[in-house]
C-alpha cells in the first residue's frame, strides 16, 4: 500500500521557476509550463512543433524536451517518457547549473518509476546542489520536498519527516509560491497517510488539491486526488472515497491520463 502511494505522489509534476540569464526566457519558461500543467495533451502537441525549430537554443530544447517527458510520464508513456529525458541529457548546457538540476530532479522522478531507488535518490541530491549553485531557492525546496518522499521508500521516516519539515518552514519563512507550498503538502500528505494519521494525511491532501485547483493544474491535481481518495479508503470513509475516486476518474478521462483510470 506504501508504495502505491509514493509511486502517485512523484509523478506529480508541479511548476518550477528558472534562473536563465534571459528574463524573456525565464518568463517564456513559466507561462510554457503553466499552460502544459492546465492542458498536457495541448502543449505536448506544440512542445513537439517546437521541437522540430532549429533556431531555438541547445537550452530551450533540453527544457522543452525534459517538459515533454515529464508530460507522458503523467500520462502513463513510459517509453516516450524515457525517450524525451534522453534526448534532453544529451542537449544539457554544461555551464548550465539550473537546467541540470531541473533535468535531474525529474530524472529522479523517472529513476523511481523504473524501481531503481538509489540511484533516484543521489539524482534528487545531486538536484538538490545544483539549485544551490544556480542560487534558486525555490526549486531546492522542491527538491528537498522530493528527497523526503523518496526516504518513505527505504522507511527512513524521522529523516523524511525531517527533511520535509525543514521545507515547509523554509518555504515558509521565504513565503515561497502556492507551487512550492503544493510540493511541501503534498509530502507532508504522503508522509502522515503512510503513518496511517489520516486526518492529517486528509488535512494536507486537501491544501495541495485545492492549491491544484485554484491554479488550473491538472497535471499536479490528478496525483494529489488520488492520494487523497487513498486517505479516504484507508480511513474508512467510504462514501467519501466512493465520491473521490469518480472525481479522479472523470478528470483523467478528460485528460487522456490512462494510469488514473481505474
Amino acid at each position: 500500500m506504501r508504495i502505491i502511494y509514493f509511486t502517485v505522489y512523484l509523478v506529480c509534476f508541479c511548476c518550477s521557476f528558472n534562473l536563465f540569464s534571459s528574463t524573456s526566457f525565464r518568463t517564456a519558461f513559466l507561462v510554457t509550463e503553466q499552460r502544459a500543467l492546465a492542458e498536457p495533451n495541448q502543449l505536448i502537441e506544440e512542445l513537439v512543433i517546437t521541437q522540430a525549430a532549429q533556431r531555438i537554443s541547445t537550452t530551450e530544447h533540453a527544457y522543452n524536451n525534459t517538459l515533454l517527458a515529464r508530460l507522458y510520464l503523467f500520462k502513463g508513456d513510459i517509453a516516450r517518457s524515457q525517450s524525451y529525458f534522453e534526448l534532453a541529457q544529451q542537449q544539457l548546457p554544461k555551464d548550465d547549473d539550473w537546467i541540470q538540476g531541473y533535468w535531474l530532479m525529474y530524472w529522479s522522478v523517472f529513476s523511481l518509476e523504473e524501481g531503481l531507488l538509489p540511484e533516484s535518490i543521489k539524482q534528487i541530491r545531486l538536484a538538490q546542489n545544483a539549485f544551490i549553485q544556480a542560487n534558486d531557492l525555490e526549486m531546492l525546496v522542491q527538491a528537498e520536498s522530493i528527497e523526503g518522499a523518496l526516504l518513505l521508500w527505504q522507511e527512513e521516516y524521522p529523516k523524511a519527516i525531517e527533511i520535509i519539515e525543514n521545507a515547509y518552514i523554509e518555504a515558509k519563512t521565504a513565503n515561497m509560491s502556492s507551487t512550492t507550498m503544493l510540493y511541501v503538502y503534498d509530502s507532508l500528505a504522503a508522509y502522515y497517510s503512510t503513518m496511517s494519521l489520516f486526518e492529517k494525511g486528509e488535512q494536507y491532501a486537501v491544501l495541495a488539491r485545492d492549491l491544484a485547483s485554484k491554479n488550473g493544474n491538472v497535471v499536479n491535481g490528478l496525483p494529489v486526488i488520488y492520494i487523497l481518495c487513498m486517505t479516504y479508503e484507508r480511513a474508512e470513509k467510504l462514501d467519501s472515497a466512493a465520491a473521490c475516486y469518480e472525481e479522479m476518474i472523470m478528470l483523467s478521462a478528460m485528460v487522456k491520463a490512462p494510469r488514473y483510470l481505474f
